[in-house]
């Protein structure tokens, strides 16, 4: 048996080389995939990198563009308003012209309407006056009427007076 504990030692001794080679080489495994671990990160951290870059540089182109179409769609909006502001302004123009005249219309509508306000006014003093005189005249015929009534009974007695009474022979 001593063959045995000799071969017991050195199986322990082998044992615990074995253990430790295992170890090491367990650790030196550890660092070697953790090392490969960090390298796919990095790598993986760089792809995403490049990735955001082009990312970003194509959102720059494309908010230039938008940028330019929208200042290119602002322009043609104030072009628009400008050319607006212009028609509005010759409108006004135009609108302030023909007030202008209608109310220079007005005023002269307003002269002749006075003026005819002011023969309407005479005419119907004229026609008051006249239909005075026509009623005084036709006080003054009913008068004369009456008076030539008068006249012509006692032309009528008088001739009655002659016709009956013979004349008078002095």
């Amino acid at each position: 048996m001593a063959g045995f504990k000799q071969v017991e030692g050195f199986w322990q001794r082998f044992g615990s080389m074995l253990n430790t080679a295992l170890i090491v080489a367990a650790v030196l495994a550890f660092f070697i995939k953790a090392g490969g671990w960090v390298e796919r990160v990095e790598g993986d951290i760089r792809a995403n990198t490049a990735e955001i870059a082009r990312v970003e540089r194509d959102a720059d182109s494309k908010r230039g563009q938008i940028e330019k179409a929208q200042a290119e769609k602002w322009s043609a909006h104030d072009d628009l308003h400008k050319n607006r502001l212009a028609e509005v302004s010759k409108l006004e123009a135009a609108t302030g012209e023909r007030l202008k005249a209608l109310e220079k219309q007005a005023n002269d509508d307003d002269r002749r309407l006075a003026g005819l306000e002011y023969r309407t006014t005479i005419l119907e003093n004229m026609t008051e006056n006249i239909s005075t005189a026509i009623k005084e005249l036709q006080m003054a015929f009913n008068r004369q009427s009456g008076d030539i009534q008068v006249m012509k009974e006692i032309l009528q007695r008088m001739e009655a007076a002659v016709t009956r009474a013979p004349p008078r022979r002095t």
